[in-house]
């Protein structure tokens, strides 16, 4: 497998719930499915229509994530304004979109990294609307756990790296 250089800011969260949007106002005109979610943007698929946003473009997003703790199945609403970063074509009728925030959710990597381990396949959440076969759905996710193993691998070599440092440092004193 070969190596990628993850440079996302924060951890992502893969959630698929629906994803209300408009281009110029707070009330939602159109809808999507979440594909995933950090505390600086997100990916939703939505039909590729006239509704669809365009790359570069000011839009205004409605949806929910789940709360950080395992044993509440409550969810926690936003609305966010951000800019559309990329627009993707997944086939003649869906379309894949990037979104960064105007304004960041308030949780953080911590709140992603916890989540992530409870919600990683919840049973309450809304099934994809594409045509994706179970086994691509698996590929996927195993692909996606690969991505977070290797990430948590590279962030204990870190944490491993700067351990070593301090005590080198302590005993230098």
């Amino acid at each position: 497998m070969d190596q990628t250089i993850n440079r996302r800011r924060a951890p992502r969260l893969r959630y698929q719930v629906t994803v209300r949007f408009a281009k110029d106002s707070m009330e939602p005109t159109s809808e999507g499915q979440m594909l995933d979610v950090s505390s600086g943007g997100l990916a939703f698929e939505c039909n590729a229509d006239k509704n669809c946003p365009l790359e570069d473009q000011q839009i205004v997003t409605h949806f929910s994530i789940p709360n950080s703790k395992a044993d509440d199945a409550s969810v926690m609403e936003f609305s966010r304004t951000g800019r559309v970063l990329r627009v993707q074509q997944v086939n003649q009728s869906l379309r894949n979109v990037a979104v960064r925030f105007d304004e960041p959710l308030p949780v953080g990597k911590v709140f992603f990294d916890t989540i992530g381990l409870y919600h990683s396949n919840p049973e309450n959440q809304s099934q994809s609307t594409d045509d994706s076969t179970d086994a691509d759905k698996d590929k996927s996710l195993e692909l996606a756990i690969e991505q977070r193993i290797d990430e948590l691998e590279h962030e204990l070599a870190e944490l491993r790296e700067l351990q070593l440092r301090n005590a080198q440092t302590a005993e230098e004193t």
